[in-house]
């Protein structure tokens, strides 16, 4: 007797990590950006750094 509630929380618990896995590496990148590019990000000028993505 399988429990379908389970099987979809377990499935949204796996999917919610591999998003926040994904999240993880995405900020990696960006600490691992040089400088200059860093340095729009910490004076709030956002499109700079969106143009990146």
């Amino acid at each position: 007797m399988t429990n379908p509630f389970g099987a979809w929380l377990n499935d949204g618990w796996t999917l919610w990590r591999r998003t926040a896995r994904a999240m993880v590496a995405l900020v990696e990148v960006f600490i691992r950006v040089p400088g200059p590019s860093v340095a729009p990000v910490s004076r709030g000028q956002y499109p700079i750094s969106r143009a990146r993505i």
